[in-house]
């Protein structure tokens, strides 16, 4: 059985005009907001913010210029900012403190939709901006394209005569800003800094300082290599006569220390900071660079204490303990506690000379040397004993050959 349709006489079939002319829906009105002092009182006492002005008496307006205490509680700096300003953006704060505020916002934003505090650290971003670079420069970095590279090169040239660090005014406007944000010349002068730098390393390399990880110095020699031909830029002949050519222009010397004004200048910094004019006359000093050396050899005491020895040194230690019978407590050999001694050279030049071996028990000094270095060395060696005996030392002079025969000793 077909169900009919129904009459369409009274049905009401909707024209062009009468759509057009149909009421729209009203949208839901926004609560319009009124920037008055009700307003400005409200955000600063939710903030913590003190009006530095009364203007509970002034025509406030949206654009009007707010006067204010930093709300940052543990800071005494004011701000100005326009109300609309300080409103909408929900601010308050100095020049300071709002940067610090704007990092902050930033490294939230970014662990909301990243997972990490800067974009850059996302492994996405980063090799959606390699490939970015890649196709608009044929790399992965802008400053390896050639044409990016001389556009720098120009525009340094045409702003700061040149490389922007060998500009005068950027280098004090650089110290400067250093120090009043670091309290030194140089950021890597602050103590924080430092730490900082050392805390990246560990987390990124596993090492306090990045040139200790082998993986990044395997890096770098390839570069150099592909660069210069060499594992070390220093080795190349174009850095030699480039470096050469520039102490010239400098200095008027071939090198820095052939000159007397930065001479004195490293025998002050020593000084200060070691307490003698050359690094090498500090004991600590002296004994790092022993333990760095590469010819040196270990010496076995019988308790089993290892020291380091150099030259013939094994020799002598060998034939005080088993000839002499000297015991192992009263032979000093570390260079902090052999005695202070002194002496000038033919040129009348001071150096510190540090004793291979003393006896406190005999008050005598021993240097050990082999038949050819006493005969090579024989003025500043026989200068070094006669000092000490000025001094009032018992000092000798052992003299080795090659498989350990004490041929001499120079009393």
């Amino acid at each position: 059985m077909e169900i009919e349709d129904p009459p369409l006489e009274n049905a009401f079939i909707p024209t062009i005009p009468d759509i057009v002319s149909a009421p729209k829906p009203k949208k839901k009105q926004a609560k319009r907001l009124y920037f008055d002092f009700a307003l400005l009182q409200t955000f600063c006492n939710e903030n913590g913010i003190t009006l530095l002005e009364d203007y509970s008496q002034k025509f406030v307006t949206r654009n009007m210029m707010v006067n204010g205490t930093c709300r940052n509680q543990d800071c005494k700096e004011t701000f100005t900012l326009g109300f609309r300003t300080l409103y909408r953006n929900n601010t308050g704060y100095c020049i300071a403190c709002s940067k610090k505020d704007h990092v902050s916002r930033m490294q939230k934003g970014c662990l909301s939709k990243y997972g990490v505090d800067n974009a850059r650290k996302c492994q996405s971003i980063v090799e959606k901006g390699k490939q970015t670079c890649l196709d608009k420069y044929g790399c992965e970095h802008p400053s390896q394209n050639e044409d990016v590279k001389q556009k720098i090169k120009d525009t340094c040239e045409k702003v700061y005569g040149g490389h922007p660090l060998k500009n005068n005014d950027v280098q004090k406007k650089r110290k400067k800003t250093c120090l009043a944000k670091y309290g030194c010349e140089n950021h890597q002068q602050n103590a924080d800094v430092k730490l900082k730098t050392e805390t990246t390393c560990l987390t990124k390399y596993g090492q306090k300082c990045s040139f200790e990880s082998p993986e990044l110095r395997a890096i770098s020699k390839q570069t150099v290599l592909l660069r210069y031909g060499c594992e070390y830029a220093t080795q190349a002949e174009s850095v030699k006569e480039k470096t050469k050519q520039t102490n010239l222009k400098k200095y008027g010397k071939a090198h820095p220390l052939q000159v007397e004004s930065i001479k004195e200048k490293s025998r002050q910094t020593s000084m200060a900071r070691y307490g003698v004019e050359h690094p090498m006359q500090c004991p600590s000093v002296s004994e790092k660079s022993l333990h760095k050396a590469h010819k040196y050899k270990l010496f076995t005491f019988p308790s089993g204490n290892e020291i380091y020895t150099q030259g013939y040194e094994h020799f002598a230690l060998r034939d005080l303990l088993d000839v002499h019978h000297v015991s192992e407590e009263d032979i000093v050999t570390n260079r902090k506690d052999v005695p202070k001694l002194w002496y000038s050279d033919t040129n009348n030049k001071k150096h510190r000379h540090f004793v291979d071996i003393y006896i406190p028990s005999q008050n005598k000094c021993i240097e050990i040397k082999s038949s050819w270095t006493v005969n090579i060395e024989k003025s500043h060696v026989f200068q070094k004993q006669v000092a000490a005996k000025k001094e009032g030392f018992l000092y000798e002079i052992w003299v080795y050959s090659s498989v350990g025969k004490l041929e001499t000793i120079h009393p």
